[in-house]
Order: structure tokens, then C-alpha cells, then sequence
């Protein structure tokens, strides 16, 4: 999915999931389509576009909120649950208005009962390990990061 910012800049984020086949094509479009709905609440941007196998662009509107920033992004860490190799992936203009913060943490709540808890799920649901596209994962935080210049 690519993520445009509130100066119009683009971000790319990534997820692998199953090989899409005739018989799945649906039921993981579904699942994708859950997860962009699951991504949209907790990000400031919009998403610009995305691909599973078929590229799909949007046309959404500049966000209005200064803080969508592409470099302001959630640093993801998640773990296969087979062979408990670990990943990262990065998402762009989160919202951390409405993310769960504890006081002097920059980690996010997975388990918010709220907007984060409902991506972890979606994530889960749709993504699969990259080395491994068969197997499963489990998402283990959520950092607050930026870019430094």
C-alpha cells in the first residue's frame, strides 16, 4: 500500500500473505480489504494505492492534519510463528492521538480493546511470514519512530 502525507509525499508499506490462488482470490482480498480498513484508523494519511497482484489507486484527499507526516512512522516487530524468526515493517502517519501510549514509552498498546488490538488482528489474519509465505505471525510491539535527519 502506498500512503501519502499531509505535503503529498508517499510512503510504502508491505505485507506478505499466501500465494493468491483462483480458489483463495476472494477470501484474501477480503481479509487485505479488512486490514486497509483496520490501517486506515490508526494512520493520519490516506492510502494513495495498493496491490495484491492487481494495482488499485485511490484518489483521496491531502490530509488535513499537519502531523501526517511520513516521517513519523510505527515500527512494527513480528514473529513467525514457526520458525520465531522476527520482522519489522514500518507504517507511515500514524495517529497517535488515538494510539495508547504509556507515560515515558514510546511503545504502543497492542492490546488497546480499541483501534491498535483491531489491526493486530487484521495484520495477523492477512500476513505471513516473508521467508516463509505458509506460516504464520504474531506482532510483538509497536514503536513510535522518526526519521532523523
Amino acid at each position: 500500500m502506498s500512503v501519502i502525507d499531509h505535503s503529498r509525499e508517499r510512503a510504502t508499506h508491505t505485507l506478505t500473505t499466501i500465494a493468491l490462488t483462483a480458489a483463495n482470490f476472494d477470501a484474501q482480498i477480503g481479509l487485505v480489504g479488512t486490514y486497509r480498513g483496520a490501517l486506515e484508523n490508526m494512520i493520519l494519511g490516506e492510502v494513495y494505492s495498493q496491490s495484491v497482484n492487481i494495482l488499485t489507486n485511490y484518489d483521496p484527499t491531502t490530509p488535513a492534519n499537519n502531523f501526517a507526516q511520513r516521517e513519523i512512522k510505527l515500527l512494527i516487530r513480528y514473529q513467525d510463528t514457526v520458525s520465531g524468526k522476527l520482522y519489522t515493517l514500518e507504517i507511515p502517519t500514524p495517529d497517535l492521538a488515538n494510539l495508547t501510549i504509556p507515560v515515558e514509552s514510546d511503545f504502543v498498546t497492542l492490546a488497546d480493546a480499541g483501534i491498535m488490538a483491531a489491526w493486530v488482528t487484521a495484520f495477523e489474519n492477512v500476513a505471513k511470514a516473508p521467508d516463509e509465505p505458509i506460516n504464520s505471525v504474531n506482532v510483538l510491539s509497536a514503536q513510535v519512530v522518526g526519521r532523523n535527519i
